[in-house]
């Protein structure tokens, strides 16, 4: 036999050998996993050897979100509008958010971090098809200048953990004179109890 029979061979047992050893790891990493992980937006419980499951589990481990895959998000059940608005800066169609139509008392959290943005008290209807605030809870958020729609200078709004959440412009009711217009797929409405 020649030695390119045995370099053959040794490859084919360094495979077998490297897969048994991902399968056992693991095999060892379910066994230490908690049997359920509770979904975040539903607050319904996963059984954990699921995709959804193992996305959950990592989002929770991570600190920074912004930096979490595509498709642990979408495994997660985070769905592509909201994650094309949160993550990459979207815009939903005006109109499209059920949260326009929402009147009760409440507050307004984001829908990946849970930080609590806007209050009932502050919204109203600004005619243009999104959530609009004239008041905001400023500790949870981040203003940054924006010039991806034409050039024209914006102030985007995101929230302490990166989640983009919309603009704020100049031409909202008093007392603030801010228009808060938001994304109602990047916010989570929780009604007062």
């Amino acid at each position: 036999m020649n030695s390119d029979f045995y370099f053959r061979l040794g490859l084919v047992i360094g495979f077998v050998i490297l897969l048994m050893g991902t399968v056992f790891v693991s095999q060892l990493y379910q066994k230490q996993s908690p049997d359920i992980v509770t979904d975040v937006s539903s607050s319904e419980p996963v059984a954990s050897g699921s995709a959804k499951a193992q996305a959950l589990q990592i989002i929770e481990n991570t600190a920074n979100k912004s930096q979490i895959a595509k498709s642990v998000w979408l495994a997660s059940g985070m769905t592509e509008l909201e994650y094309n608005v949160i993550w990459e800066a979207g815009t939903e169609k005006p109109g499209s958010s059920v949260l326009n139509e929402e009147k009760r008392k409440g507050k307004y959290v984001t829908k990946v971090c849970g930080l609590e943005v806007f209050s009932s008290e502050h919204k109203f209807e600004s005619g243009t098809g999104w959530p609009s605030f004239y008041d905001a809870n400023k500790e949870n958020l981040v203003l940054k200048e924006d010039y991806s729609w034409l050039g024209i200078k914006r102030i985007e709004i995101e929230s302490k953990c990166g989640e983009h959440l919309g603009h704020v412009f100049e031409d909202g009711p008093e007392p603030t004179g801010l228009r808060y217009c938001m994304n109602g797929a990047a916010l989570v409405f929780v009604p007062e109890e």
